[in-house]
């Protein structure tokens, strides 16, 4: 039996055996959902470099095939019919990792910001869709079902793969191709804004959750998900009210929208109260799924161009609960100056009193 101060010690060795291990290059191999075009190619950071082809590079082609079918024998169903870029395009991440599971987490990281990124911008424009769809994914920019870990050289690096278990079959973009070069220059302005931005991981993780919620089949579950995202992209707290939410993330709409836009959050809100609370979910979720991506790719957009004016989310949230009316806000800013006088004031009163009482 392990006491807890010889599992916190044994825990402590581990991970820094673990972070002194040194770091091997691997490429993680996938798919996306479009038939490539030349346009879209090669996408280099400090830390991996992604490539989007029309089929893999020969040296990882073979060990990839190899993956493939043994993922076939393993699990069947749907990936007994799962073939690697029949339809998808070819992509493939050289990463460092330390051991398997970490280059095959940053990897995925990697590619789940840049999906991120493609689809708010892709998305945005898009107000709903008629019918409402019963069934996710609602994103144009799907990863694979299929991440295959390799060697520098190609060869497999490990003997399993990862997969993602909601795999329903192939869901091919016909609409990537004609939108791609407003996503592409729209893509290098998000870029530049968030290396701007002083709260810049917690931005690209929003974009990952974003991404990732829009991936889900169950649009109930993608419902939960962005709202989620909507409570962190507003600094909702355990402490803040419920409502909290609906304030703050109506605050950056012009006067005459924001009554409309604050009865549809109640609304929403609601609603998500009543699938957790009561397991109630609703025909209409897909609906509910659109109204709310709209308020967060809103939260986003704010987010990502004034960033910068902020030291941190926290601030950020601070500035959304200030009073709507500008009005209200001049009589903030008086009361607030009259406090700050008051405060001055008490402090001069304090050092006076603190320099006779050294005197005496």
């Amino acid at each position: 039996d392990y006491s807890q101060s010889v599992l916190i010690r044994e825990i402590n060795e581990a991970t820094r055996d673990f972070v002194r291990s040194p770091e091997i290059k691997y490429v993680v191999a996938t798919d996306l959902s479009f038939n490539h075009f030349e346009d879209i190619s090669r996408i280099e950071n400090p830390g991996y470099r992604l490539y989007v082809r029309r089929q893999l590079p020969r040296h990882l082609a073979g060990a990839r095939e190899e993956a493939t079918q043994r993922t076939r024998r393993s699990i069947g169903g749907v990936y007994s019919e799962y073939t690697s870029f029949q339809q998808y395009a070819a992509a493939w991440i050289h990463v460092r990792g330390r051991s398997p599971h970490e280059a095959m987490d940053l990897a995925v990281e990697a590619l789940d910001l840049r999906r991120g990124i493609w689809n708010y911008l892709f998305n945005t424009g898009i107000v709903t869709t008629y019918p409402p769809p019963l069934r996710g994914p609602i994103n144009e920019v799907l990863g694979g079902p299929l991440y295959s870990l390799h060697r520098e050289d190609g060869a497999l690096a490990v003997g399993f793969d990862w997969i993602d278990p909601a795999y329903t079959g192939s869901q091919l973009s016909h609409k990537l191709q004609e939108k791609w070069p407003r996503v592409l220059e729209e893509e290098k302005k998000v870029n530049v804004l968030l290396k701007r931005s002083p709260y810049r991981s917690t931005l690209e993780d929003a974009l990952r959750r974003y991404c990732r919620a829009l991936d889900l089949v169950d649009l109930s579950r993608a419902f939960l998900e962005l709202w989620g995202l909507l409570e962190t992209l507003t600094g909702i707290s355990p402490q803040d009210r419920h409502d909290t939410v609906v304030k703050r993330a109506t605050f950056i709409w012009a006067d005459k929208e924001r009554k409309t836009h604050e009865q549809v959050l109640h609304h929403l809100r609601r609603y998500r109260n009543s699938y957790v609370h009561a397991g109630e979910g609703s025909p209409r979720a897909g609906a509910y799924v659109h109204q709310l991506r709209l308020y967060v790719q809103q939260m986003l957009y704010f987010h990502l161009h004034h960033s910068r004016y902020f030291s941190s989310m926290n601030r950020a949230a601070r500035f959304l609960n200030l009073p709507h009316d500008a009005r209200d806000l001049q009589l903030f800013i008086e009361e607030r100056e009259r406090e700050a006088r008051k405060a001055t004031e008490a402090a001069h009163l304090a050092r006076e009193g603190l320099r006779l009482r050294k005197g005496e």
